[in-house]
């Protein structure tokens, strides 16, 4: 990504260190919210797709990789929660209501 990444805005975009042709594929099969833009977190997860495509092809049955994006997603919406939020929330919720012990 940092590779890429020429301008240093943590998206990759047409202003960025990219062939034109490669941006474009990128941006036809990654681009999840139709910004125009790749994000980490597009990026990451297209490649994780990608990943259990050819697993699907060449190891049937082998099982999926499922990997977390390693930065949170920036989030233009005031207030949003981002993936840590979201993961702190569910732990306060199981240590709040999940009182039987049962794990």
């Amino acid at each position: 990504m940092t590779y890429y990444n020429g301008d240093g805005d943590n998206y990759l975009n047409p202003e960025d260190d990219i062939e034109p042709e490669h941006y474009a594929l990128m941006i036809e099969y990654c681009d999840v919210n139709n910004d125009g833009n790749l994000h980490m977190c597009e990026v990451h997860a297209c490649i994780v797709e990608m990943e259990n495509a050819w697993r699907d092809e060449n190891c049937p049955g082998y099982g999926y990789a499922y990997c977390e994006c390693p930065v949170a997603p920036p989030t233009d919406c005031e207030g949003a929660w981002n993936c840590a939020d979201i993961a702190m929330v569910a732990e306060d919720v199981m240590a709040t209501y999940d009182t039987n012990g049962d794990d």
